[in-house]
């Protein structure tokens, strides 16, 4: 759940995670986290944003004090058109090597979009394609990991509310 705020050219938002670890021969346990995070809009063509998740870092288990930990992430997107982004990113999550990514959106006809990036730390190559219709857009993408197979996700959403309709 959810809930953020326009002002000017920034927009903040916080976010109320219900997280459940389950495994089969230990108690189930439920935790609630927080994030927080912004983007502002500095000109037509460079937006920035940065986001906390897990602030507050719940414990997992007094055995070696482990937390859900917290993660810190950092991005500038780069539109030189309306229809080409470079997007840059920097992910900390505590205790782990900070991750470094990139990426790159073309827009055709304004409805689809090729999408590609790569992670450094761990290595990783991306690509996808997406499909907006008014207020219903579908979403491929294909993961490829150094030690593991192609990952595939996909996902269907549909906006009930338009963007003028919200204020945004």
């Amino acid at each position: 759940m959810g809930y953020s705020s326009s002002f000017g050219i920034a927009s903040l938002g916080i976010r109320l995670n219900y997280i459940q670890y389950r495994a089969e021969g230990f108690e189930t346990q439920d935790y609630l986290t927080f994030d927080f995070g912004g983007v502002t809009r500095l000109t037509d063509q460079l937006t920035i944003g940065a986001f906390i998740k897990n602030i507050n870092q719940p414990l997992l288990s007094d055995f070696g004090n482990e937390r859900i930990p917290a993660q810190m992430v950092f991005g500038v997107k780069f539109s030189p058109t309306e229809f080409i982004s470079i997007i840059g990113e920097v992910d900390k999550t505590l205790n782990e090597v900070t991750t470094w990514k990139g990426a790159l959106e073309y827009i055709i006809y304004k409805k689809i979009f090729f999408r590609t990036g790569f992670n450094i730390d761990p290595n990783a190559g991306f690509f996808g394609i997406g499909y907006n219709h008014n207020k219903f857009n579908v979403d491929y993408a294909i993961q490829f990991l150094e030690q593991l197979q192609a990952g595939h996700q996909v996902s269907v959403s549909y906006r009930i509310k338009n963007k003028t309709e919200t204020g945004k």
